[in-house]
């Protein structure tokens, strides 16, 4: 025989489980929003802010990325030679 006790935890335990549901459908139907938006097909088109190119007064560390002077010889993040231009 059962606990009579136990039933009525059994079933907010159930109903707590079931408040958890509407956090990731919310999240879905929010994703399911955007993904019809303009904005998210203007991203799959390729149309956003894209990085500035390198310019040529600078030189790029090959290692790390950083850009420095034309007058800089190593990069001073890494020590790496820089190229010379």
């Amino acid at each position: 025989m059962s606990d009579p006790a136990v039933a009525p935890k059994t079933i907010a335990a159930s109903i707590n489980d079931t408040a958890l549901i509407p956090k990731p459908t919310s999240f879905t139907r929010a994703f399911d929003e955007w993904a019809g938006s303009s904005e998210y097909n203007d991203i799959l088109a390729g149309n956003y802010a894209k990085p500035l190119p390198v310019s040529a007064k600078v030189k790029m560390c090959p290692k790390c990325g950083l850009q420095y002077p034309m007058t800089e010889l190593f990069c001073g993040n890494d020590g790496t030679p820089l190229p010379v231009h």
